[in-house]
């Protein structure tokens, strides 16, 4: 199995997964079909491999799973390549960067990067104009600002308090809930 993969030229295999859009093409409905995308590796294993149909279960695996690798190592690796090339901002001089082997051959891999990359960027390179546009959202974790009412019920109800707890006897003292509401008082 293993020297079977080794043969396997990676130019020949990019070509092959090209025509399969069942395989790379995830933003399409084509993608979403279990059994064509199986179909379409198991297209690719009989391809690689002419003795395939003749192996047992456990080696089409393995010979699928070992495919299916070789194209996550060349897609990521182009992903990568690209990832470097959209990080280099503009004026910031010649950078040697050694171009992806690749680079030409998975180039139709390019507008699925450019739909995530937009999708992940989208709040750092939104113009002035949607900000503007945009409604106000209340954020999360930021203290509610009290109106002069709640102020002055607060204070009262801290007033109220103190004075039963003033007026309270000894046995009232003792007493766990009220301790505990005394307690809390302090917080407002």
């Amino acid at each position: 199995m293993a020297k079977v993969l080794e043969n396997i030229d990676d130019e020949l295999f990019i070509n092959e997964i090209k025509e399969n859009e069942y395989i790379w093409n995830y933003s399409s409905e084509l993608n979403s079909d279990k059994i064509k995308k199986d179909g379409a590796w198991r297209a690719l294993c009989e391809k690689f491999d002419p003795d395939f149909n003749e192996k047992s279960v456990k080696e089409k695996n393995d010979i699928a799973k070992a495919l299916q690798k070789k194209w996550k190592v060349l897609r990521d690796g182009f992903r990568r390549y690209v990832n470097k090339i959209k990080k280099i901002k503009s004026g910031s001089g010649a950078i040697k960067l050694r171009q992806y082997v690749y680079y030409h051959q998975l180039s139709f891999l390019l507008p699925l990067t450019e739909e995530k990359a937009g999708t992940a960027d989208s709040l750092e390179n939104e113009s002035t104009e949607d900000a503007v546009t945009e409604e106000k959202i209340p954020q999360r974790g930021r203290k509610r600002t009290s109106t002069s009412k709640e102020d002055n019920l607060i204070t009262q109800l801290a007033i109220n308090l103190n004075k039963k707890y003033n007026e309270t006897t000894f046995d009232d003292k003792t007493d766990d809930d009220k301790l505990f509401l005394m307690a809390l008082h302090g917080d407002f």
